[in-house]
C-alpha cells in the first residue's frame, strides 16, 4: 500500500486539532479512570497479600482452630514430631497506638528462639541485636520491637515509651529495638510490632493459648498435612499461611468488579465520542471520499482510512490515559483502602504497584473500544456510492431510514438484556447481570436516531407558532442532522442514565440500611471496647465491667454479644453468639418471612441457627436446610431456623444462642453488650456515667442507638464516595461530546447560516435556532437517560446487588434526582450551544458567501 494512504489520517487529525484533541482526551480520561481503579484495587489487595506473606515467612503449614485459640500444649506435641522440621508459636492481635494520629498496628507475640528458620527478623544494630535490648525484650513486660517503617512514622527510638490501646485496656509500652523483615515486606505498610510470646500472652489475657503455629516440614507437604490431621484433636485444622490472602481476595472480588464496571462506563461514553468523531469526519469529507473513489481508491482502502483515523485516536488517547491513570491511582488508592478497611478488614496501601499486565489491559481496552466505535462509520463510508457522496442530503435521508432499523435493534438489545438479567450464576461474579447493564445502556442509545427525528418533526409546528422562524428551523435542524447530533445525544443520555441509576440505587440502599438499623439493632446503648477489630474480633469487655453492669439497677436487660471470624468454604464468615432470650423479649432481627420472635424462640429451644441473607445467597441455602459448620469442637451439623436481612460489612454470618456458642467454643468472654435501660429518657445521662466511671482504667465506647446509626451511615457514605466520583467523570466526558457536536454543526453550517442572514434572518433568529436545537437535544438526552437510568436502577437493586452481595434492597423512589438531572442537562446543553450560536453570528457574510 502507498505510504500516502497512511498519511491521510494524520493529516486530517492535524487539520482539525480541536476536535481531534477532544476525542483523544475523552478516550484518555476513560482509560485513566479505568486504570486508576484497577491499579488502586490491585495495589490495596497486593499490599495485604504482601503483609500476609511477611507474617507467614517461610512457613509451609499452619495449625489453627476456627475462630478460637489453640492450647499451647499442642505446640509441644507437634514440635516433637519427626516430620516437623521447625515450629513457631504465635499470638496475634490488632492494637491502636495513641499519638497525634491514631494508628492501627499488628502485634505479634513470638518466641524469638523459634522464629529464625521461619521469618528471620533482622534487628537493626551494629552486630546483631544489642544484648541489653534483647534482655529487655524477653524479660520486661511491655517492651516491644517496632518495625523500621513504624518507628520512623511515629518518630520512636529504642528506649522511648508510647501509649497503646490493647483491647479495652490502655497500656504504656516501651521500644526495646527496631527490626526489618526480609524484603522489607510488612502488613499494613509496616504497622507491626513484636513482643515476647509470654509477655504478649499476659498482656492479651491468653496465657496458655496461641492463635496459630507455623510449621516447616520434612518431605511432601500434602503427605505431612494428612499425617498431622490424623493426630490433631477435633476442631484443629491445617491450612496454608497464604489462605488468608486467598479468602480476602474472594471476599472483595465483587467490590472490585463493581468499581471496574463503573469506571469502564466512562470509557463506554468515550466510545460514543470516537464514533461521533469518525462519523463527523465521514460527513465533512464526503466530497473527498468521492474524489478518492473516482481516482481509483477501493472500498477496503476507504474503510482502512477511517479505521486508521479512529484507531490513532485510541492509541494516542490510551497512552495519555496510562500516564494520567497512574497519577490518579495514588488518589484512588487511599479511597479504596479506606473502603476495604470499613467493609472487610484493616488494609493500608501507600504505594501504587505498577503491573505491566494491568497497564497493557487498559491500553488494549482503549484501542479496542476505539476500533469498535470506528467500525460502523468506517464501514458506512466504504459502502457509500460515488454519486451519493456529492449530496449530503442523501446521507441524512439514508440515516433517517436507518433510524427505524436502529430502533428495532434497540428493542432487540433490551430483550437480550432482559434474558441476561434472568441468568443467575450459582456462585461467583454475576457476569450476565453486568452484561445486562451494558446492554440496557446500548439499547436506549439505539433509540436516539428515530426519537430525535420524530421529536424534531412533531415539535416543528408547535415551535413555529410560539417561537417563529427560529423555533421551526431549530426543530428541522434536530431531525435533519442525525449523522452529527444523534451520537452526542446518546453519549449524554448514557452518562445521565448511569448517574440516575446509581443515585437511585444508593438512595434506596441507604434508606434500606436506615430501616434495618431501626428495626434490627435494638437496645439503648452499645457498650464495648473502643477498638473493635474487624480482623479477629479479639477485643473483649473486661469481666469486672460486666459484673458492674449486671448489678446496676438502672438496667432492664443486657444482651451479650460474642463474635468470631472463621473460614468457611472459600471465604470468611462471621459466627455470632447472642442472648436469644433477650431477642425474644425485645426483638432485633428482621426476617425475610415468618414470626421473628417465634423463629428466635425455636432456634434457642431446638439448638438451631439463624443465617443472614448474604449467607443464604452466597452458599445457596434456605430455611430448614442443614449446614456443616467448622468449630473448635469439630464440624457441627446445624439446621437453619430462619433467614434475616443483614447489612453489616462482612455480610455472610451465622447467629446462634450464646449457650450453643459456648458449647462449641468453650469461651465465655464477650465482645460487647447491648444495654436496655428501664428509663430510655436517661440514655445520655447513663452514657456519661459510663464514660466517667471507666475512662481512667479502660478504653470503652458507649454508643447510643442514634450514635450507632450515624456511624453506620457515615461508613456507608464514605464507601460510595468513589462511586459518585466515577459518575462525575462519565458526565464530564459526555459534556465534551455535546460541546464539540454543536461547534462542528455551526462550522458546517457557516455558509447556510450566512445565506439565511443575507435573506433577512436576524442574528437573534440565528442564535435562537442553535439554542432551540441544543435545548431539544439536551431534553431528549434527559428523557432517554431517565428511562435508561430507571431500568438500570431496577437491575442494580433487584439483580446485581442481590447476586454480588446477597443484599435485598427495598426500592425507594426519590424524584429529586430526575428534576435535578433535567435542570443540569438543560443548563449544560444551552451553555454548550451558546458559544457556537455566538460564533455563528460573528463571521462577515461577504467573506463566506464569496466562497460560494
Amino acid at each position: 500500500m502507498n505510504t500516502w494512504m497512511l498519511r491521510l489520517p494524520f493529516r486530517h487529525l492535524r487539520e482539525h486539532p480541536g476536535r481531534s484533541l477532544l476525542g483523544i482526551l475523552s478516550i484518555a480520561l476513560g482509560t485513566a479512570v479505568y486504570l486508576s481503579i484497577a491499579l488502586a484495587s490491585s495495589s490495596a489487595l497486593r499490599s495485604f497479600q504482601a503483609g500476609v506473606a511477611a507474617v507467614a515467612g517461610k512457613a509451609q503449614l499452619r495449625l489453627q482452630s476456627p475462630g478460637a485459640a489453640l492450647d499451647e500444649v499442642l505446640y509441644a506435641q507437634v514440635r516433637r514430631r519427626p516430620e516437623v522440621k521447625h515450629a513457631a508459636p504465635v499470638v496475634e492481635t490488632m492494637v491502636e497506638i495513641k499519638g497525634q494520629e491514631s494508628s492501627s498496628v499488628v502485634l505479634l507475640g513470638i518466641d524469638p528462639f523459634s522464629e529464625g528458620p521461619l521469618r528471620d527478623y533482622q534487628f537493626l544494630s551494629g552486630s546483631g541485636l544489642d544484648q541489653e535490648a534483647f534482655i529487655n525484650f524477653l524479660t520486661r513486660p511491655g517492651w516491644v520491637m517496632l518495625s523500621a517503617p513504624l518507628a520512623a512514622r511515629l518518630h520512636l527510638a529504642p528506649g522511648d515509651g508510647f501509649t497503646a490501646v490493647v483491647g479495652a485496656l490502655v497500656r504504656n509500652l516501651r521500644v526495646a529495638g527496631i527490626f526489618r523483615t526480609p524484603g522489607d515486606l510488612y502488613p499494613l505498610e509496616g504497622a507491626i510490632m513484636l513482643m515476647d510470646l509470654g509477655q504478649a500472652q499476659e498482656l492479651l489475657d491468653r496465657v496458655g493459648r496461641l492463635d496459630y503455629v507455623d510449621l516447616i516440614v520434612e518431605g511432601d507437604i500434602e503427605t505431612v498435612a494428612a499425617l498431622l490431621r490424623g493426630i490433631l484433636p477435633p476442631g484443629v485444622e491445617i491450612a496454608t499461611p497464604g489462605s488468608q490472602a486467598e479468602y480476602m481476595a474472594g471476599l472483595v472480588a465483587a467490590y472490585r468488579l463493581n468499581l471496574s464496571v463503573l469506571s469502564a462506563i466512562a470509557l463506554f461514553v468515550g466510545m460514543f465520542l470516537i464514533y461521533q468523531s469518525v462519523t463527523l469526519s465521514v460527513v465533512r469529507r464526503r466530497r473527498e471520499i468521492g474524489l478518492l473513489r473516482t481516482l481509483g481508491m477501493t472500498r477496503g482502502q476507504v474503510m482502512l482510512l477511517f479505521l486508521t483515523e479512529g484507531i490513532l485516536s485510541g492509541v494516542l488517547g490510551g497512552l495519555v490515559g496510562l500516564v494520567l491513570g497512574v497519577a490518579l491511582a495514588q488518589a484512588a488508592l487511599g479511597m479504596v483502602a479506606q473502603s476495604l478497611t470499613s467493609l472487610y478488614q484493616p488494609a493500608a496501601a501507600g504505594e501504587v504497584w505498577l503491573e505491566g499486565r494491568v497497564l497493557l489491559q487498559a491500553w488494549v481496552l482503549a484501542v479496542g473500544a476505539t476500533f469498535l466505535a470506528s467500525w460502523v462509520p468506517a464501514r458506512e463510508a466504504s459502502r457509500t456510492k460515488v454519486r451519493a457522496v456529492w449530496y449530503k442530503e442523501e446521507l441524512e435521508e439514508k440515516l433517517a431510514g436507518w433510524a427505524r432499523s436502529s430502533f428495532l435493534m434497540g428493542i432487540g438489545v433490551l430483550g437480550m438484556a432482559g434474558i441476561a438479567a434472568l441468568i443467575k450464576v450459582g456462585h461467583g461474579i454475576p457476569w450476565p447481570a453486568f452484561l445486562s447493564a451494558f446492554l440496557i445502556l446500548l439499547g436506549f442509545s439505539l433509540f436516539t436516531p428515530l426519537v430525535a427525528w420524530w421529536l424534531g418533526w412533531r415539535l416543528s409546528p408547535i415551535f413555529r407558532r410560539y417561537l417563529g422562524f427560529a423555533g421551526d428551523m431549530g426543530c428541522r435542524y434536530l431531525s435533519g442532522s442525525l449523522s452529527r447530533s444523534a451520537v452526542s445525544i446518546a453519549a449524554l443520555s448514557t452518562a445521565l442514565g448511569l448517574v440516575i441509576a446509581v443515585v437511585a440505587m444508593i438512595g434506596s440502599f441507604r434508606q434500606t440500611v436506615d430501616d434495618w438499623v431501626m428495626r434490627s439493632i435494638s437496645g439503648d446503648i452499645f457498650f464495648g471496647p473502643a477498638v473493635f477489630s474487624t480482623a479477629g474480633y479479639d477485643q473483649f469487655l473486661p469481666p469486672e465491667v460486666l459484673r458492674d453492669l449486671q448489678r446496676d439497677d438502672r438496667i432492664a436487660d443486657l444482651y451479650h454479644y460474642r463474635c468470631v471470624r472463621l473460614p468457611f468454604k472459600d471465604r470468611y464468615i462471621l459466627v455470632i453468639g447472642g442472648s436469644f432470650d433477650i431477642l425474644e423479649r425485645h426483638g432485633g432481627l428482621w426476617f425475610l418471612s415468618g414470626d421473628p420472635r417465634g423463629t428466635v424462640a425455636r432456634a434457642r429451644s431446638e439448638g438451631q441457627i439463624l443465617v443472614t441473607e448474604p449467607f443464604a445467597e452466597t452458599f445457596g441455602v434456605e430455611e430448614g436446610e442443614w449446614v456443616d459448620l467448622p468449630t473448635p469442637s469439630g464440624p457441627q451439623r446445624l439446621q437453619i431456623a430462619g433467614v434475616f436481612y443483614d447489612y453489616r460489612t462482612d455480610g455472610a454470618a451465622v447467629w446462634m444462642d450464646r449457650g450453643l456458642f459456648q458449647k462449641f467454643w468453650h469461651d465465655d468472654r464477650l465482645n460487647a453488650v447491648r444495654i436496655y435501660l428501664k428509663d430510655q429518657g436517661r440514655t445520655k445521662e447513663f452514657q456519661a456515667d459510663l464514660r466517667q466511671k471507666y475512662q481512667g482504667r479502660y478504653r470503652l465506647s458507649a454508643l447510643s442507638h442514634r450514635d450507632l446509626k450515624d456511624g453506620i451511615l457515615r461508613i456507608f457514605d464514605e464507601t460510595f464516595a468513589l462511586t459518585y466520583a466515577l459518575e462525575g467523570v462519565a458526565v464530564l466526558v459526555a459534556v465534551f461530546g455535546i460541546i464539540t457536536t454543536f461547534l462542528v454543526l455551526v462550522m458546517e453550517r457557516e455558509r447556510e447560516l450566512a445565506l439565511l442572514q443575507a435573506l433577512g434572518a436576524s442574528r437573534g433568529q440565528i442564535m435562537g435556532m442553535v439554542l432551540v436545537e441544543s435545548g431539544l437535544a439536551s431534553l431528549l438526552s434527559f428523557v432517554l437517560g431517565a428511562l435508561a437510568g430507571s431500568v438500570l436502577a431496577l437491575l442494580l437493586i433487584l439483580v446485581i446487588n442481590k447476586q454480588a452481595f446477597g443484599w435485598t434492597i427495598h426500592l425507594s423512589f426519590n424524584p429529586d434526582i430526575y428534576w435535578q438531572s433535567l435542570l443540569l442537562v438543560l443548563v449544560l446543553g444551552l451553555a454548550a450551544g451558546a458559544y457556537p450560536a455566538w460564533r455563528a453570528i460573528r463571521p462577515h457574510l461577504a467573506v463566506i458567501l464569496k466562497e460560494e
